[in-house]
């Protein structure tokens, strides 16, 4: 017992977790905060496809991410088949609790909540509600520009206007979701 206890505390220790020392001239993020009070920033996700605009403001320690993400295909089946074209919005709401380090490498988790729909006649235009979490990291590569890598995942229910079922609960997975963000204010 005491071994594993030393060990956590030595963990905790060794990734600054627990520690208050930070390397002199580097500046320190308060509770995990950027010295920056909003953030707008793109991302793509390579499971979904879908570009997001997010837009980051900050409260107290932490941020809020409201996002807006687009997605439109054009479908041509082969043969005599009709082409399509699908226009998909969809947006979420995010809660970034980012990890109190210093240095130039900020992780987070960001609890999140999204609504999405789109316009697609024969999939029966579905709609849909979700709740889940990513966790990320980003990487100030100058003081007002950061990039950053997120994985993450949830649960979905989707309703729609014809086909079977017409509604389900389904789990999501998103993985490399590339993170662009330029800081100010």
């Amino acid at each position: 017992m005491k071994k594993t206890l030393l060990g956590i505390v030595s963990l905790l220790l060794f990734t600054g977790t627990a520690s208050a020392q930070t390397d002199p001239g580097v500046p320190v993020t308060t509770g995990g905060a950027r010295p920056a009070d909003l953030g707008i920033g793109v991302s793509l996700n390579e499971t979904a496809a879908d570009p997001r605009i997010h837009l980051l403001k900050a409260i107290g320690a932490n941020y809020l991410d409201l996002s807006v993400g687009f997605n439109f295909a054009n479908l041509s089946p082969p043969g005599p088949a009709p082409s399509r074209s699908i226009l998909g919005l969809e947006l979420s709401a995010g809660y970034r609790l980012y990890k109190d380090m210093s240095g130039r490498i900020h992780p987070y988790l960001e609890p999140l909540v999204e609504f999405g729909s789109q316009s697609d006649d024969l999939a029966g235009n579905p709609k849909h509600v979700g709740a889940g979490a990513q966790f990320g990291v980003d990487l100030m590569l100058l003081d007002q520009f950061t990039l950053g890598a997120a994985i993450g995942g949830g649960l979905d229910f989707a309703s729609r206007s014809i086909g079977n079922p017409r509604s389900a609960f389904t789990i999501f997975v998103f993985t490399t979701s590339i993170n662009a963000t330029f800081w100010w204010g």
